[in-house]
């Protein structure tokens, strides 16, 4: 009975420990860089960076749990960039915490990013995750409000970004989630006409 706890104690290190020392690989990279002032190959570490957190994440995130977690986590953090962004708009802000932003994003919504554009394209990304939660996801009523209430705050944060990429995209994948839910739901019926319909035709 002692031997399981162990052994996942023992793989979650092992799994923390290669976290980590991707992390402490990467920010050491990042201080030499910023030593010598080459930075040409930032985007080379980057681009394999990023696919070895990828599948790092992909082959341990495997129970349903971790994977709600992580969208939650997402998701409010999105929301918070947004209210953040939308108070931009509201009161007239023009910096970013201790950054001025150009005078060409006068007006316009960026969260924590500099380019409006940039903060678009991640609450965009998130939108549908999240719509797409609150329609077909297996979870409770009180979360399931907040989430849509979530979605209307990243949508909110979409439309004071005056981006019209992030505005189309977004619509996208809008249309694209509601759409694929609507023809869940007309399958589903489909499905459950044709079972009822079998099965009135054995009674008889």
């Amino acid at each position: 009975q002692t031997e399981v706890p162990i052994a996942a104690r023992r793989y979650w290190t092992l799994q923390f420990i290669r976290l980590g020392g991707i992390f402490v690989t990467f920010l050491g990279a990042m201080m030499v860089v910023g030593r010598t002032g080459d930075d040409g190959w930032i985007g080379p570490a980057l681009f394999g960076v990023g696919p070895l957190l990828f599948f790092v994440v992909l082959n341990n995130l495997h129970k349903s749990d971790w994977t709600q977690l992580a969208l939650y986590v997402l998701v409010f953090t999105g929301v918070a960039i947004a209210i953040y962004g939308i108070v931009q708009v509201i009161a007239g802000v023009d910096h970013v915490w201790h950054f001025t932003r150009p005078e060409q994003y006068k007006g316009r919504g960026s969260g924590t990013f500099i380019n409006p554009n940039h903060f678009a394209g991640f609450l965009g990304m998130l939108l549908p995750l999240c719509l797409a939660s609150v329609l077909t996801g297996r979870i409770s009523q009180p979360m399931r409000i907040l989430l849509g209430y979530s979605a209307l705050l990243l949508l909110g944060g979409v439309a004071v970004s005056m981006s019209r990429g992030g505005w189309a995209s977004t619509s996208l994948a809008l249309a694209a989630v509601i759409g694929v839910t609507a023809v869940g739901r007309v399958l589903g019926l489909l499905v459950e006409f044709g079972d009822d319909l079998r099965k009135s035709h054995f009674v008889r």
